[in-house]
Formats: C-alpha cells, structure tokens, sequence
C-alpha cells in the first residue's frame, strides 16, 4: 500500500506554519543585528535557516491551500477520502479541480478505490468488535464480494443503503446521508452529545456542507453517468445501469466512516493492522 496519510496532519501543520512564522519574525530580527555587526559568517547561516523555514512555510500553506479545495469540490461530485491516500495526492486533486478536469480526477479516484485493499475476515471481525450487528456486517461483505466479482449494478444497490446503516452503529446512531429539518450540514458532522464519536481533522472538512450525494433528487440528470444521489438510487428513480465508477463512490464512502473517526480514540482504526 502507498505511504498512509495522517488524518491529524493537518492540525500538525497548523502549528508548524504558526511556529515557522515566530522563528521567521525571530530569524529576521537575528539577521538584522548580526548585518550591523558585520559577521557575514552567522549572517550566511541565518539566512540559510530563515530560507528553509520560508520553504516549509510556503509548501504548509500550498498543501493546506490544496486540502480546502479538496474537501469542498470533491463531495459535489460524490467522493470522499478516506484519508489514507498518498499525501501528494492531495495537491494533484486539487489542481485537477481548479482545472475542472473531473474525468481526471474519476479515474484517479477510481484506481484509488482499487489499491485500497481489506483483509475482509480481520476486518469484519474488527466492525463485530465496535458493535456492529451481524445482520449490517453480512452485507458489508455483501457488497465487497459484490464489487471485487465485478457486479457493480448489486454491489451499488446494497451498498448505497448500507452507508447510513453503518454510519449508525460507528457514529452514536447518526447518519451520513439523512437530512432533518433545517439541518445545515449531514449529521455525522453536527455533535448531539458529548458520548458522540468526533472526526479527525482531515475528514471533518468533507461533511462541513452536503454533498452530491445528500441532496434532493434532480429529474434532469436521473440518465447522468456521474450522477450519484441516495434517493434517487435507494428509491429506484435512477435511468442508468450502475458501474465501477458508482462502487468505487460508495467503497470510498463506506472507508471513509471507518476512518474519518478521530485518532485519540482508543478504538481508532489506525491501530488496527487488519485495514
């Protein structure tokens, strides 16, 4: 598997681009004392810090920059990181986006979907042990076997309904996909209590406004390939056949939920070597 990406790294960058900007303003006001004392020694080593911390600045911001991008744009098209991506992915799906290239940006995600692998016994034990009923777990498998048989039209009709139903037993009873009343954002992102599990840095950003896949039904784009709406697919509206890029969507959304838990939880799944 490529190199995994820290779904609290962004929270480490945060404070790496406040503590680069002290030891600039630190690195400045050295540099400007050691010029009036000409020691051109320690003036060629200072500068030779402040253009490394300039550097680590520059690229936190660029790859923060990136990430917002990311969290807003992808959703609207009905993906979602699971945060276990290379990080240099991140600022390629960025500029994909800023170029509107979305078949791009499909195919990467698409090929994404595939290298994620489960070793499916560990993993399943794994959802038993969170208290995920057998009934919820039998159809993970279902669809998993499903997808990797290549049955997509099954694997996204099971699916699509199987992501609240998890998201129910790992998130405190709430859900990915539900809208209530005048809720401004899914409920896996509003906190109802303090027991309720929270998200990681790097996944909260994806549920902050509601997705593709959240919204209400829209008649005109029910023949759309990269048309990916709940009601439309759980209450049989859609007219189109389902295929890889809709399996890959709901594999990446169902990751999503065992991953996008934060870290300092003593049931985090970064522990869990079976993922």
């Amino acid at each position: 598997m490529s190199p995994l990406f820290d779904s609290d790294l962004l929270r480490h960058i945060r404070e790496a681009e406040r503590e680069a900007e002290r030891a600039q303003a630190f690195l400045d006001s050295e540099a400007r004392w050691l010029g009036k004392l000409e020691i051109p020694h320690q003036l060629s080593e200072i500068e030779r810090l402040l253009e490394s911390r300039e550097k680590e600045l520059e690229w936190s911001k660029r790859w923060t920059h990136a990430l917002a991008i990311i969290q807003s744009e992808l959703p609207k098209r009905g993906w979602y990181l699971s945060g276990r991506e290379p990080c240099r992915l991140t600022e390629r799906l960025a500029s994909l986006a800023e170029a509107k290239d979305w078949k791009a940006i499909d195919n990467i995600l698409e090929a994404q979907a595939s290298n994620l692998q489960l070793k499916i016994d560990p993993f399943t034990q794994w959802l038993a042990d969170q208290g995920v009923a057998e009934c919820c777990i039998k159809r993970v498998r279902l669809f998993l076997d499903a997808r990797q048989s290549g049955n997509h039209e099954v694997a996204t009709l099971v699916g699509v309904p199987l992501i609240d139903e998890l998201c129910g037993y790992l998130y405190n009873g709430r859900s990915f996909t539900t809208k209530r009343n005048k809720q401004p954002k899914p409920l896996i992102a509003c906190t109802t209590s303090t027991q309720s599990r929270s998200l990681s840095h790097f996944c909260r950003g994806f549920v902050e406004e509601f997705g593709l896949i959240h919204r209400d039904v829209d008649p005109a784009r029910l023949e759309d390939d990269d048309y990916f709406n709940r009601a439309a697919i759980v209450h049989g509206q859609m007219r189109r056949s389902y295929g890889p890029k809709d399996s890959s969507k709901v594999f990446m959304v169902l990751m999503f939920l065992v991953f996008a838990r934060d870290e300092s939880e003593k049931t985090s799944t970064t522990n869990n070597p079976n993922i």
